[in-house]
C-alpha cells in the first residue's frame, strides 16, 4: 500500500506511546547471489541472516547460522546453502566471485504494497489486537514512473509523494527519513523509516515509532496501559504489472 495510506496506521500506532527499538544486527552480513541460467554473481550485504529474514518476512531455514539472498527469475528468497553451493546449482562453476553490482533500476509499472505489524510490546491488549487486522486489509496499488531511472520511496505514495515522510538519501535505492508528526507540549512523537529498493521489482520499508510523555502526561499513559508500548512494521513493495 502506498506510504501515505499506511499512515493511516501510524496514525492509529501514534495515539499510544510506540516504538520498537531497532533489531541489532550482529552477526556476519549476508551475501546476496544474482543468478542466471549460467551461475550468480554475488556481493555483500548490508545484513545479517536474522535482520533480513526480519525484512523480508522469510523464515530463517531449520538450523541456519549463515545462508544467502537470492535472486532468480523475478523471485527473491533466503537459503541456507552458501552462495559457492548457489552458483553451482545455477549453472556455475567454482566459487561465485565477489563483485560491486551496478545500482538497482526499478521498473515502471504498478506497484503494490502491503504493510506488516512486525512487533507490538508492552501495548494495551486491545491495541495489540486491533493494530495488526487493520494492517494486513491495507493493500493499494499505484501506478510508477522513476524519474531517470532512480529509486524513490515518495514515489510509491498515492500521488507520487508522501509529503508525511521526509526522505534522505544514503546511497543507491537506500533511503532513511522520519514522520513530520506535530509536536505538542504534552507528548513527543519521534520516529525513523527506511526504504530499500532489493531487486528491479521490489522496494521494502521500515517504520519506528515512540511517543513519550513526561509528568501527569506519562501518568495518564500509564494509566491506560500504554506506558511502554512500543512498534514496528515493515512495508513490502512489488511490481505487479505494466
Amino acid at each position: 500500500m502506498p506510504m501515505n495510506r499506511y499512515i493511516l496506521v501510524s496514525a492509529l500506532l501514534a495515539l499510544w506511546p510506540g516504538l520498537v527499538q531497532a533489531q541489532q544486527m550482529t552477526g556476519e552480513k549476508i551475501v546476496m547471489a544474482r543468478c542466471g541460467d549460467a551461475g550468480c554473481q554475488c556481493t555483500l550485504s548490508e545484513f545479517d541472516l536474522e535482520a533480513l529474514s526480519f525484512l523480508t518476512g522469510q523464515d530463517l531455514p531449520a538450523g541456519a547460522v549463515q545462508g544467502t539472498y537470492v535472486t532468480y527469475r523475478g523471485e527473491a528468497y533466503l537459503s541456507s546453502l552458501t552462495p559457492d553451493e548457489v552458483h553451482q546449482i545455477a549453472g556455475g562453476e567454482g566459487k561465485c566471485e565477489m563483485a560491486l553490482f551496478d545500482p538497482i533500476i526499478p521498473r515502471d509499472g504498478t506497484w503494490q504494497g502491503s504493510v506488516r505489524v512486525q512487533s507490538m510490546s508492552g501495548c494495551h491488549p486491545q491495541v495489540a489486537e486491533m493494530v495488526p487486522a487493520i494492517a494486513a486489509g491495507m493493500e493499494t496499488t499505484v501506478q510508477v514512473v522513476w524519474e531517470g531511472g532512480r529509486f524513490h520511496p515518495g514515489k510509491l505514495a498515492s500521488g507520487g509523494s508522501s509529503p508525511a515522510v521526509e526522505w534522505t538519501e544514503k546511497g543507491p535505492g537506500s533511503f532513511t527519513g522520519r514522520l513530520k508528526v506535530p509536536q505538542n507540549k504534552a507528548l513527543t512523537v519521534t520516529s525513523s523509516a527506511t526504504a530499500t529498493l532489493t531487486a528491479p521489482d521490489r522496494a521494502t520499508a521500515t517504520l519506528r515509532q515512540r511517543i513519550a510523555a513526561e509528568g501527569g502526561g506519562n501518568a495518564l499513559l500509564a494509566a491506560a496501559g500504554m506506558a511502554d508500548c512500543r512498534t514496528f512494521a515493515v512495508y513490502d513493495f512489488t511490481r505487479i504489472s505494466e
